[in-house]
């Protein structure tokens, strides 16, 4: 046998996540107000860093260092009226009731934050796993501490998980609910109920009689949990129609932090003489040049998406009754040539204000439906519509997905009974037979 020993020179790409680059990443998905708390972290943690910030946020009136606010109007605004909890913060009380490790109660707390207005989770495992670089067992564990906090259903990924954390937290629960959801929603919506309780064992008016117990349980454990004074929406930005011109104006939004390095500390740097406090100086500044880099790619990279979003609903915003038209995310994309991905997460939580009201980035993206005239319409308006019909049937006698697809057809919308069932789970709609109240 031969053995040969060679020594090859191979050249490849591969892409280094620096930690300037994952900060830069973090920072573009925060939304206004997770730029406010992460901020104030890094202060607390870099004495170098100077934060001025906006006026009106009277939750952080302890100003670290270079704020210029009167006493009198922080006094009057410290004393209005507090705030209720929101979503996010009822969870990270319930959280801080028991000591969890590090990594816990990190994970718990991203978790927290990815919560829709339903209280339904908005991100995977695996982009958890991602974004926090934390082993997977820490990230489902941490999900199972998430979703044992109340309301009951909190943090559910999909209806039938959410009617299921409600029912193993049900000690009156039937027996046979949580099976019954697990493995036979689909019929139980369709009614089947003979199947069911063939498949199962039990009769059909215990199968009935579990409908009935699961018609009681919430679809949104969240929206009827109780009214939320969140205090005022930070928008990122204005968008104005010129009276004259017709021209749409975007007014970048100035109630951000403006972030400083304190020149006080850079001189005492600079003179320093190479001992180890200059060398922990020479971080600190390091790490707060970064931060003021992140924070002006947020800025520029969200400015050139609005910019382009606009431009694609220019009929939406000038027009008023126009509707959406569909977008997606390669479209704006391939025009600011950023990567999807990109795109995503400078849409996450950021608001806009506009002649038709505020509304978050991510509204503006849908798919196309094709009317029975060739016309493209967006999958949000037809949801829209499909939300507007069950709010008005009877319930006593609630809408089928196939009748709902019979009155769209007859709206000049062709579309399925499986697109309209799909559609109506996006937006957490109960099927019809659990929507349905006895006379």
């Amino acid at each position: 046998m031969n053995v040969e020993f060679r020594l090859d020179q191979l050249q490849s790409q591969k892409l280094l996540m620096t930690p300037e680059l994952q900060q830069s990443i973090q920072v573009l998905q925060y939304s206004a107000d997770e730029l406010f708390s992460f901020l104030q972290e890094q202060a607390n943690e870099n004495p170098i860093i100077e934060i001025d910030w906006p006026f009106f946020d009277a939750n952080r009136k302890r100003k670290t260092k270079g704020s210029n606010h009167n006493d009198e109007n922080m006094d009057l605004i410290a004393n209005l009226s507090g705030q209720a909890d929101t979503l996010e913060e009822r969870i990270m009380n319930q959280l801080r009731l028991i000591d969890y490790t590090p990594e816990l109660f990190k994970a718990v707390s991203f978790f927290a934050g990815n919560l829709d207005d339903s209280g339904y989770l908005t991100i995977s495992l695996s982009e958890a796993e991602q974004y926090l670089h934390l082993p997977a067992p820490t990230i489902e564990r941490a999900l199972h501490i998430l979703q044992s906090f109340d309301p009951p259903g909190i943090g559910a990924r999909d209806l039938r998980e959410c009617l299921m954390l409600q029912i193993a937290r049900d000690p009156n629960a039937p027996d046979m609910a949580e099976q019954i959801v697990q493995e036979h929603l689909d019929q139980l919506a369709k009614g089947k109920f003979d199947k069911i309780a063939k498949d199962t064992g039990i009769s059909k008016e215990e199968v009935i009689s579990i409908l009935e117990y699961i018609r009681t349980l919430n679809p949104k454990p969240y929206a009827s949990y109780g009214s939320v004074s969140e205090g005022p929406l930070i928008v990122d930005a204005r968008i104005v129609l010129h009276p004259v011109s017709r021209q749409l104006l975007i007014i970048t939004d100035k109630s951000l932090p403006k972030i400083t390095v304190s020149m006080d500390l850079r001189s005492t740097c600079k003179s320093g003489d190479g001992d180890q406090f200059h060398d922990i100086l020479q971080e600190k500044i390091k790490s707060a040049n970064w931060l003021i880099r992140s924070i002006e790619h947020r800025s520029i990279t969200l400015q050139k998406v609005i910019r382009a979003i606009v431009d694609e609903q220019y009929e939406f915003f000038t027009n008023e009754s126009a509707g959406l038209k569909p977008l997606g995310l390669k479209v704006i994309s391939e025009k600011l040539g950023l990567h999807e991905s990109t795109i995503s997460r400078a849409v996450r939580n950021k608001y806009i204000d506009t002649p038709k009201g505020i509304f978050e980035l991510r509204f503006f993206f849908s798919n196309a439906i094709s009317t029975s005239e060739g016309q493209q319409v967006s999958s949000r308006i037809v949801k829209t519509r499909i939300r507007e019909l069950i709010e008005a049937e009877k319930r006593t006698k609630p809408l089928s997905d196939q009748k709902i697809a019979d009155l769209l057809e007859k709206e000049g919308i062709p579309i399925s009974r499986r697109t309209v069932a799909k559609y109506r789970e996006e937006e957490r709609i109960l099927p019809s037979s659990l929507r349905k109240i006895q006379s």
